[in-house]
């Protein structure tokens, strides 16, 4: 380990990708997501990576929970858009 820098290791585990075609506008792609998301018998968490211009880059569920709630970490969103 190098004395000037502190070294990391981050594990990423993947929960699940939603496919949105990038050349949606936000609204029609927000639209998509809440589609594909009615199909789910519980509470599920969900990321949309956007461009400098509202364009969607990425889509992912990050956390499926339980009937009524789901739980996540502000670390779990930033996973999704460092990974990218």
């Amino acid at each position: 380990m190098n004395n000037n820098k502190d070294e990391f290791l981050v594990s990423l585990k993947k929960v699940g990708k939603i496919d949105v075609p990038e050349s949606l506008t936000y609204h029609s792609a927000l639209e998509a997501v809440a589609k594909e998301l009615c199909t789910y018998d519980r509470e599920v968490a969900c990321v949309m990576v956007l461009d400098k211009n509202n364009k969607p880059l990425h889509t992912s569920m990050i956390h499926q929970g339980t009937i009524n709630e789901s739980l996540f970490s502000c670390r779990d969103v930033l996973k999704t858009c460092i990974s990218r």
